[in-house]
C-alpha cells in the first residue's frame, strides 16, 4: 500500500502539471505553481485535523512500511487525492480546448 500511496501522489502532482500547463505559456510558471501548491500543502499539512486529508500526507508512507500506521489511517487521504486528482483532469480538458495553440 505504501507504493500506491507514492504512486497516487505522484499522478496527482501530474494532474496538477497539466492543469496548469493548459492555465500559463510558460513552462517554469507551471514548476513554480506546482511546487507552490505541494509546499503550501507541506505547510497546511502541519495543522492536526487537516494533516491527514491532504495529498502530502500520502507521501509519509515510511510509517506504513515499519508498521507505525495502519492502511486505514490513510484511507481519506487516498479518497481526497483521488478526488483531486480526477478533478484537476477533468478541469484541464475544457481549458485545453479553448486554448489557442
Amino acid at each position: 500500500l505504501s507504493t500506491f500511496n507514492y504512486w497516487l501522489y505522484g499522478v496527482f502532482t501530474l494532474s496538477l502539471i497539466t492543469l496548469f500547463s493548459t492555465i500559463v505559456n510558460s513552462g517554469i510558471v507551471v514548476l513554480v505553481l506546482t511546487g507552490g501548491v505541494s509546499f503550501g500543502l507541506s505547510l497546511v499539512s502541519f495543522i492536526p485535523k487537516f494533516g491527514e486529508w491532504l495529498p502530502v500526507f500520502l507521501a509519509d508512507g515510511t510509517a506504513l512500511v515499519y508498521g507505525m500506521e495502519s492502511a486505514e489511517t490513510y484511507l481519506v487521504a487516498i479518497i481526497v487525492t483521488a478526488v483531486l486528482t480526477v478533478a484537476g483532469f477533468v478541469l484541464s480538458v475544457p481549458l485545453f480546448n479553448k486554448k489557442q495553440v
